[in-house]
């Protein structure tokens, strides 16, 4: 049998990716750029949707396992599992339980008695689960706008969960990349976070990784 001969000399000048992904220090420039485009255009929408000024900040944003994301958040709030299609791939919205019944209690034409009633043991009802998906759902809309400029990811909703445990989009042990936003309005206040496995991330690597070229990236106005 005719031994196989392996090249001894190979062409060092070859492009290569140095980048490490699952790298925790990593930095997502454009990640950046698309966060501060659905802050914006949520701020709007919402805004328009519940007839009131509402305020968005950002929070933080950073890298953790999605285990301890997961065993990190508190009883009933409210989870909405995404799929994008285009990267045939999934994402998380959590929704605090304070900006949930905040939201719903204006959507019914309440009093805002945000911050005087207990809600903790108070368990959703089908009408207060519809509207929280019409919630959800301004949220994937801003998120496929968010996206634009770089791909059409063309999110869906898929399914609501209200305890993180059951949520299970990947393994424990991956790596997810979360942005944290506070939302106020009236006397509400509490936290939207989107939440993108690096699974979902990886296909779009190199546009993420990239340096934005000046004027490259169309303005949101606010």
């Amino acid at each position: 049998m005719k031994k196989k001969e392996f090249k001894n000399n190979p062409d060092i000048n070859l492009e290569c990716d140095f980048y490490n992904f699952c790298n925790s220090n990593n930095k997502l420039p454009v990640l950046s750029i698309i966060e501060e485009r659905f802050l914006r255009s949520f701020r709007v929408s919402i805004s328009n949707s519940i007839r009131t000024l509402v305020n968005l900040e950002n929070d933080q944003s950073y890298i953790a396992k999605f285990k301890d994301w997961a065993n990190s958040q508190d009883i009933k709030h409210v989870y909405a599992i995404i799929r994008l299609n285009l990267l045939e791939s999934v994402a998380v919205i959590k929704l605090s339980k304070s900006l949930v019944m905040g939201i719903i209690d204006i959507m019914c034409g309440g009093n805002d008695l945000q911050g005087k009633y207990d809600y903790s043991n108070m368990e959703y009802t089908s009408i207060e689960l519809e509207l929280i998906k019409e919630i959800t759902d301004l949220i994937i809309s801003d998120i496929n706008e968010a996206w634009a400029f770089i791909e059409k990811i063309d999110a869906q909703h898929i399914r609501l969960e209200i305890l993180s445990e059951f949520i299970g989009v990947v393994p424990p042990e991956e790596l997810a990349h979360i942005k944290k936003y506070i939302v106020t309005f009236n006397s509400v206040s509490g936290e939207l976070e989107l939440v993108y496995p690096y699974s979902t991330l990886f296909p779009m690597r190199g546009k993420l990784f990239s340096m934005i070229k000046k004027n490259s990236v169309p303005n949101v106005s606010s």
